[in-house]
């Protein structure tokens, strides 16, 4: 699911963009919203999957 936020910021970075292409199919999706996503799973990783030594 990351892969695919990141994907669908690639493709439409703006507000606008987004709106026309994702937001009739994923009502949630802004940019706004999948950085914030994104931030909460890079977070875990570096939280909860650190090589442990």
């Amino acid at each position: 699911m990351a892969a695919e936020a990141q994907t669908a910021l690639v493709l439409f970075p703006g507000e606008q963009e987004m709106k026309e292409n994702l937001s009739s199919v994923v009502f949630w999706a802004t940019p706004e919203t999948l950085r914030e996503f994104l931030d909460a799973v890079n977070e875990h990783m570096r939280r909860e999957h650190v090589p442990q030594p």
